[in-house]
């Protein structure tokens, strides 16, 4: 085993406590504020960072990258509602490559 086993007070899962129940994660980011300084948060979705209906961009955008680090997920997330299901079908086939030949860039001078 890697280090030591987990305390169960050290977990705070969504559904412990009523508070906790939703996927706004607020109540939990309180409960740890109480007795530690948040430095910061990392996730991959806005809900991770404050609730969507809260965010406003003139207020928040600074924390981008310094205190707030979002990380990707292709797997699963919110991002995926943007899209109607045969458009996240077509997301999942491999790349091909471009469908038209990009320029190969300036020429080269010759003397």
């Amino acid at each position: 085993m890697l280090g030591r086993a987990v305390a169960p007070e050290d977990l705070m899962l969504r559904r412990d406590r009523i508070e906790w129940s939703d996927a706004d994660k607020s109540a939990r980011r309180y409960a740890v504020a109480r007795t530690h300084r948040i430095a910061m948060l990392v996730g991959d979705d806005l809900n991770d960072f404050v609730p969507r209906a809260k965010y406003d961009a003139t207020a928040h955008e600074p924390r981008w990258g310094r205190s707030w680090v979002p990380i990707p997920n292709p797997t699963y997330g919110s991002w995926g509602d943007a899209l109607t299901l045969p458009q996240r079908y077509e997301a999942l086939k491999p790349w091909s490559g471009p469908t038209v030949a990009e320029p190969a860039g300036p020429a080269s001078a010759s003397p």
